[in-house]
């Protein structure tokens, strides 16, 4: 053995493990999201991993946390993890990073923590997924026998580190058919960067990296997503404060309905704890607790952008039955980032199915959240809608959190404010697929946000009376011949409000079913064609 390799892991090594994690994935996150369309999902498995790192990586650098002990340098980076991580993949990565911090109980991970650690990765996996693949519990299986099978006193840590490397890969190869699941090679990746730092070298991440360039040989790439499996329309993200008994039934709850979800979280001595769920679902206001304190809740749409989205820049003529032009598409198409803060659950479906990221109910501690979508929209420019007051100062508050890590353009909406407003903005923006025009992407795409909000805000007037007379009098000067929809959000079925509305639409000669839609406020919403 040489200096070169070390017998245990301090605060900054587990620094070092976390960038080479990120970088790897970095480079990997394309290949991945292929890998993940060939399962029949939602191609973002490789940019999900990535992104939850670059997430961990800014919150670190944010608190300027001491790394001074691995032990508590480690529980931070838990909390960041579940904070910053996104979909499946990023609970498989704070359940990695969690299952090392709760073996940790000293300054260094010592080599019987790193053992234990090892030991443990089967029942870390079982506890994050309602059904884990069996792809990872073979390699959390293989990786446990090695730790099993190193005697005191452990001698030689690194070895045994690149033991369990190796045996993961080897799993990964032997369980894979044809598809390869992307999730086990990001548990691959993680695995072989804690090798390489007890190395010091990356050697053992390029054995890795040739190891999924040797498999993805024997497989085809597809280059075209499927539409998410049924059951699976939309992924439902968020965290619930709650005691362990009520978390038990509502896991029993989804568990009855054959939702697949994965979680991360753990209770303290007295059985109150806070987890994170990550769930695919058909119905996402059905998934969410009726118990504890929810919060964070992020819903988008399961489909890849390439399946919602229109191109805004492209050219196309038609000329004796001739398509001649068409702008060329030189990489996967995406669309831009909509970022929608909604209030009501009426309108969850609705505004998910165009391709934005919904925030429902969003509160101050959501800044965070929000900040992290900001620095992974394409190009860094996103447009951020508002149902409210609240809402919107949400908003600024994330922006200026986002401006702290990296320059960031954000095109808001402007008063008044609506969850009707919401749904239309994000119905005009959200399916915009990103330009290709090199450097001048930024502004094209800014400009692009821009023009879509307008002319979407200009299609929505907001009366915010309760009064009938007054509401019937603004209806006759405002209703027009492109009425589209017609909203009334209040407390109670008003029913004299609503025939006041309906007069007024009667006058006018319009036939629009007044929709109705509960909450504490009062609104009347008219939105044109």
């Amino acid at each position: 053995m040489t200096s070169q390799y070390r017998s245990a892991l301090s605060g900054e090594d587990i620094v070092q493990f976390i960038d080479r994690c990120g970088e790897a994935l970095d480079a990997l996150a394309p290949f991945l999201d292929d890998l993940n369309a060939l399962g029949g999902s939602d191609f973002d498995t490789g940019a999900n991993a990535a992104r939850s790192f670059a997430a961990v990586k800014r919150l670190m650098q944010r608190s300027g946390e001491e790394v001074d002990s691995a032990s508590t340098f480690l529980q931070a980076l838990t909390v960041y993890a579940r904070a910053g991580s996104a979909g499946h993949v990023g609970i498989l990565i704070t359940s990695i990073i969690a299952a090392l911090s709760s073996a940790t109980s000293a300054n260094e991970v010592r080599p019987i923590d790193m053992r234990a650690f090892l030991a443990s990765l089967p029942n870390a996996l079982e506890d994050a997924f309602s059904t884990p693949a069996p792809e990872l519990m073979e390699m959390a299986t293989a990786a446990r026998a090695v730790a099993l099978d190193t005697p005191d006193p452990i001698d030689a840590a690194h070895m045994m580190v690149g033991r369990a490397s190796m045996v993961v890969q080897d799993a990964l190869i032997e369980a894979t058919s044809g598809w390869i699941n992307p999730g086990a090679c990001v548990f691959a990746v993680m695995i072989s960067a804690l090798h390489s730092v007890y190395e010091n070298s990356l050697a053992p991440l390029e054995v890795a990296r040739d190891m999924m360039r040797s498999l993805a040989q024997s497989t085809k790439i597809s280059k075209s997503s499927e539409a998410p499996h049924e059951g699976a329309q939309f992924s439902v993200d968020f965290h619930v404060d709650c005691m362990a008994e009520d978390l038990a039934e509502f896991r029993a709850s989804l568990d009855e309905r054959g939702y697949r979800y994965s979680m991360q979280g753990s209770a303290d001595q007295l059985g109150m704890g806070t987890w994170r769920f990550h769930i695919d679902a058909s119905d996402p206001a059905a998934v969410l607790p009726k118990v504890g304190w929810t919060r964070h809740i992020v819903v988008k749409d399961a489909r890849y952008g390439e399946l919602i989205g229109y191109d805004e820049l492209a050219v196309q003529e038609e000329e004796s039955g001739v398509l001649y032009l068409s702008r060329p598409t030189w990489q996967r198409p995406e669309t831009v980032l909509v970022i929608a803060l909604l209030r009501n659950e009426h309108f969850l479906e609705e505004v998910a199915s165009t391709g934005a990221h919904v925030i429902l109910n969003p509160i101050r501690q959501d800044a965070v959240l929000i900040s992290e979508l900001m620095l992974s929209a394409p190009s860094r420019v996103s447009l951020v809608v508002a149902g409210d007051e609240d809402a919107a100062e949400v908003a600024m508050r994330a922006k200026r959190l986002a401006l702290k890590s990296a320059e960031v353009f954000v095109v808001s909406d402007t008063p008044p404010y609506s969850d009707v407003a919401v749904s239309v903005l994000a119905g005009k923006a959200a399916p915009i697929f990103m330009p290709q025009v090199g450097d001048r992407t930024a502004k094209i795409t800014r400009d692009l946000l821009e023009s879509a909000a307008r002319a979407a805000k200009a299609r929505v007037a907001v009366l915010e009376e309760a009064d009938p007379q007054t509401v019937s009098f603004s209806l006759k000067q405002l209703v027009g011949y492109g009425l589209e929809r017609v909203v009334m959000i209040a407390p109670e079925p008003d029913m004299l409000l609503r025939h006041s509305i309906e007069m007024a639409l009667d006058d006018r000669g319009a036939t629009q079913y007044v929709e109705y839609a509960r909450d504490n406020r009062t609104q009347v919403v008219l939105v044109n064609r």
